[in-house]
C-alpha cells in the first residue's frame, strides 16, 4: 500500500517537472524531471522507512562515502577534460575521462573514505564456499 501511495505522488511531480520543463525543449525536460526527482529523493527516503527500523540517518551514512568519492570523480574528469578538449579527438577524449572518473573514484572510496577492507572482506565473501560445495568437492 505504501509503494502505492508513493506512486501516487511520485507520478505527477514527475509529470509537473516535465510540463514545466516543455517550454525549454528536451533539455528543459530533461532539467525539470532531474529537479523534481532531485527534491523528491529526501522525503522519498522518509517515506520509505517510516515504521521501520531503518532510519534516514542509517541510510544517508550508507550512502555518503560513495556519492562524496562520486562528486569528487565526476568533478575531477570534468575538470581535466575541459583542461584537454581541444587537444585530442572524441574517443580518446572519451577513454581519457572513464579511466579519470572511475580511477579518482577508486582512489577516493578505496583509500581517502577508508572503505578497502570493506570491499576485499565482500570479494572473500563471493570466494568461499558453502559447506555443501565443499562436501561435493571432496567427493570429486
Amino acid at each position: 500500500m505504501r509503494s502505492l501511495n508513493i506512486a501516487f505522488v511520485l507520478a505527477p511531480l514527475v509529470i509537473a517537472g516535465y510540463v514545466l520543463g516543455l517550454p525549454y525543449g528536451p533539455n528543459g525536460v530533461a532539467l525539470g524531471y532531474s529537479a523534481v526527482l532531485t527534491l523528491w529523493v529526501i522525503p522519498h527516503i522518509a517515506w520509505c522507512v517510516r515504521d521501520t527500523v531503518i532510519s534516514v540517518r542509517d541510510i544517508l551514512l550508507a550512502v555518503s562515502r560513495p556519492l562524496i568519492s562520486g562528486v569528487v570523480a565526476a568533478a575531477s574528469a570534468f575538470g581535466l577534460q575541459f583542461a584537454y578538449s581541444q587537444m585530442i579527438s572524441p574517443l580518446p577524449r572519451l577513454l581519457l575521462g572513464i579511466t579519470i572518473l572511475f580511477g579518482v573514484y577508486a582512489a577516493m572510496l578505496l583509500y581517502v573514505m577508508g572503505q578497502k577492507t570493506v570491499y576485499l572482506s565482500l570479494l572473500q565473501g563471493f570466494r568461499k564456499r558453502t559447506p555443501i560445495e565443499e562436501d561435493a568437492l571432496a567427493s570429486v
